[in-house]
């Protein structure tokens, strides 16, 4: 008869499920730091789209063009990768039910906790403008606002925690299918995956999130020793994919579904090499990301909340895109951000540590 927890027997040891050297560790908290930031110039006032669609000189559009598309849409992709990856390994040394609680815990008591605030916030905000059409919704809708059940959050940034859990707990069930057989549930979720994103997500809001998530998870589940790889690799997928976007190779529509997956997956394959440059240069840059590393999520749960409060302001004064201060304004509203965070952490911290770390996806103390 087995004896002792049945999650711990399958795998003989946490280390042998997922390389984890120190370098590999270290990379991924640099790269929660810089993957979030680059997802927040992607929110940044007055948003992505109407940022790209304002006539402004060629080379500050390419500027917005290549933070917001290239690297702010890849940090996605990246942080899904590595979401993958890691899930493994708790799923290994924890009890299914256990891991339920906590991913529930950290991802989506946080989403309802930040997405309650700034809803209170439109709700202050729609009253005073007199705006009935935002009132004047379904049931389904407001839960949606909160719960994100079938429709993003309000605090729309937020859709990626509510995904990442859907992934997990799709990931828990193909791996206690796969307990014996561990490649197999592995295989089983890349094909869910797959098929999330052929039918352009049954369970999860952004279906591609699963394809990535599973990338991860694979890695980790073949042992694939090198998530490292060569610069010489990382340039040729950058090339290969500046060909076929830049029309070179004629005969692949650039628009297609997996012409576009493989376009973030190369972006993400160059973010996660450069955060590894900067990993290994041990350098102030490298510092100054690890000191933030603490406080991330907390700036990603309450960044909207910054934005919105910023956007009110602009629009009294009439800023535009095509001001010339706006370049500055567009860069500086990520310090902004991370002000206010840490502002918002500091005092919340003094008034209700429980409550800061229900926002912040803690243990309660």
């Amino acid at each position: 008869m087995m004896t002792g927890s049945p999650y711990k027997a399958v795998c003989r040891s946490p280390s042998e499920v997922v390389s984890f050297t120190p370098e590999v560790s270290k990379s991924i908290r640099i790269a929660r730091v810089i993957c979030i930031t680059l997802m927040m110039f992607v929110h940044v006032w007055p948003g992505a789209s109407k940022i790209l669609a304002t006539e402004v000189p060629g080379a500050l559009h390419l500027f917005y063009f290549i933070i917001i598309r290239e690297f702010g849409q890849a940090s996605v992709p990246l942080l899904s990768i590595v979401s993958g990856y890691l899930f493994l390994r708790s799923s290994r040394t924890t009890r299914p039910a256990d891991l339920v609680l906590n991913k529930a815990r950290t991802l989506l008591v946080p989403m309802v906790v930040w997405s309650t605030i700034l809803l209170a916030m439109y709700i202050v905000k729609e009253s005073v403008v007199g705006n009935d059409q935002f009132f004047n919704v379904s049931a389904i809708t407001w839960i949606n606002r909160i719960l994100a059940i079938s429709d993003p959050p309000i605090n729309l940034p937020l859709a990626f925690l509510r995904d990442i859990f859907v992934c997990c707990m799709i990931a828990l069930a193909c791996r206690t299918i796969g307990e014996t057989r561990p490649e197999i549930g592995a295989l089983l979720l890349a094909s869910i995956g797959f098929g999330e994103y052929w039918f352009d997500g049954l369970l999860l809001l952004r279906p591609q999130i699963l394809l990535f998530f599973s990338l991860g998870y694979c890695i980790a589940v073949f042992q694939i020793k090198s998530v490292i790889l060569p610069w010489g690799i990382v340039g040729t997928a950058i090339l290969l994919d500046v060909a076929i976007q830049g029309g070179v190779l004629a005969d692949i529509e650039a628009g297609n579904g997996m012409v576009q997956l493989f376009h973030r997956l190369a972006m993400a394959m160059l973010i996660w090499r450069v955060v590894v440059a900067i990993t290994r240069s041990d350098g102030p840059f490298y510092r100054a990301l690890e000191r933030q590393e603490k406080t991330i999520f907390l700036v990603f749960c309450s960044h909207m909340l910054t934005v919105s409060v910023l956007a009110a302001g602009f629009g009294v004064v009439g800023l535009s895109v095509a001001d010339p201060i706006y370049p500055l304004i567009f860069v500086m509203q990520i310090p902004a951000i991370y002000l206010c965070a840490h502002l918002v952490n500091s005092l919340g911290e003094a008034a209700s540590p429980r409550l800061m770390a229900l926002a912040s996806g803690r243990s309660l103390p």
